[in-house]
């Protein structure tokens, strides 16, 4: 197995560290992209709930015109009427955008659409019917019976088209807190790790610090140890060597005074010094000098 220094195994605990933070972003990335989308397409959602309701509405308020016109034949009644004809046309156009890449409620806004411009004759006809020939006339034509077709089946429609909608915006919002939720714990997991990994590589590098720190004491003491010896085996060796040289100016036939001069200069030699003494030992003497003391 590759064991690795320490420098290295440092340099790796930082790679690592580096590329999790790189796939964290990554993935938060993603996941945030996905949320916004997502919540996109929830606003798109109901923005066509709330377009289509308003169109039916603006249909309500159309026929509620022309049926109170009808009945009392006041002008001021029509202002519903007139309000909202223009933008029933634009509510229609604004939904067909927003639905266009669904092929189903393209379908449905588009029957909305003929059945509106058929509602909106229908009710032409009978404000037209009304200035012309009287409520009388319309009662007994039936007139004001005219057009409940197409509105229940624009109201059926446009249920239908809200339903579809309703089951989209309840699948995109699930799919918007998905990525919410998969956002947060990736952000969250990564930085735990991220976390684990720092104090992993605080703890390692504090202890291999510690442990270089007393193995340097170690050392020292060991030095200062082995400094010891030397000093010990230096003065060993002086000594020993300075016997050796010693021995080698006692050694064959000398006399008295020979043999105290050479060792005088070998010793005075060998310790550097100026100057050096023999003393000889006379018992006689000490003891005639420590009587004349007594």
């Amino acid at each position: 197995m590759l064991k690795l220094s320490f420098r290295n195994q440092v340099l790796t605990g930082f790679i690592v560290s580096i590329l999790l933070v790189l796939a964290v972003g990554a993935l938060s990335y993603k996941s945030i992209n996905q949320f916004k989308d997502d919540t996109g397409w929830v606003e798109h959602t109901q923005k066509v709930i709330n377009t289509s309701n308003n169109l039916l509405q603006l249909m309500i308020d159309a026929e509620t015109g022309m049926r109170g016109y009808g009945a009392t034949g006041e002008p001021v009644f029509l202002d519903p009427y007139n309000t909202s004809v223009p933008k029933i046309h634009s509510d229609i156009n604004q939904l067909k955008e927003l639905i266009q890449d669904n092929p189903v409620q393209v379908r449905r806004v588009d029957s909305i659409s003929n059945l509106a411009d058929l509602q909106l004759a229908q009710l032409k006809r009978n404000i037209e019917t009304r200035q012309n020939n009287g409520l009388e006339y319309m009662v007994q034509n039936h007139m004001f019976l005219n057009g409940k077709h197409n509105m229940d089946s624009i109201r059926a429609l446009n249920s239908h088209l809200i339903q579809t909608e309703g089951d989209l915006l309840a699948a995109r919002k699930a799919s918007s807190n998905a990525a919410s939720t998969n956002a947060i714990v990736i952000i969250i997991t990564g930085s735990v790790i991220f976390l684990v990994i720092i104090l992993v590589l605080f703890f390692y590098i504090q202890g291999t610090f510690d442990q270089q720190k007393k193995i340097e004491e170690e050392i020292r003491v060991a030095n200062i140890e082995l400094e010891k010896v030397l000093a010990e085996n230096e003065a060993k060796n002086w000594l020993l060597t300075g016997t050796g040289l010693l021995n080698e100016k006692m050694q064959g036939q000398q006399s008295e005074k020979e043999l105290a001069n050479n060792i005088l200069v070998e010793v005075c030699a060998y310790v550097k010094a100026l100057t050096g003494t023999f003393y000889l030992y006379n018992e006689k003497a000490l003891l005639l000098f420590r009587l004349l003391l007594i």
